[in-house]
């Protein structure tokens, strides 16, 4: 084996054909540091909207889940309120008194005076006795009714949230009524 001696190498002023170039030297040229920052600046803005249309989403499913947690109590409070009308046994059905944007339920609690109220008005609907009441905004238009459900009387509230379809609550009344009579 021959030992070769290794020249190292030494830039001239004349940059000799040939040479290796020295490995300090080596580097990227203009267009090849442009186009990696063209594909960087890309990349960016793929995740950046990315992002973006994600945050929409989110925002978006925000909203669902609070409008469905927001039926989800209308439903529990109109149920819970719908128990507390204790008919007679001797009454096919509880008294309601309707008028425009309103009705009142009597027997709440068993009381011939004491009555449930549902009232829509200005966008609000509130259901209560009068001294404990619960308000839903946003919404629309609300069509409330005693209606005869499978042989007895149910409170039928429909209710027309912003941006919704309209949706149709049955609660039953507490107590044990006599059945209504059917049609002859």
């Amino acid at each position: 084996m021959s030992s070769r001696r290794r020249r190292s190498w030494t830039p001239s002023a004349e940059g000799r054909a040939g040479d290796p170039a020295p490995a300090a030297d080596a580097g990227f040229t203009l267009a090849e540091v442009l186009a990696a920052l063209a594909l960087l600046s890309a990349l960016g803005l793929v995740v950046a909207s990315g992002f973006i249309s994600g945050g929409r989403g989110l925002q978006r499913a925000s909203e669902a889940t609070r409008r469905n947690a927001e039926i989800l109590r209308l439903d529990e409070v109109v149920r819970s309120c719908a128990q507390r009308v204790l008919t007679p046994y001797w009454l096919s059905a509880p008294q309601a008194s309707p008028a425009p944007g309103s009705l009142a339920i009597s027997y709440l609690d068993g009381s011939p005076g004491a009555a449930l109220r549902l009232v829509f008005k200005d966008g609000t609907l509130t259901i209560g006795d009068g001294n404990e009441n619960v308000s839903f905004c946003e919404v629309r238009d609300a069509k409330m009714e005693i209606a005869p459900e499978r042989g007895t009387a149910v409170l039928r509230l429909t209710v027309f949230f912003e941006g919704l379809e309209p949706f149709t609550i049955l609660a039953a009344f507490g107590g044990k009524p006599f059945p209504l009579a059917e049609p002859p």
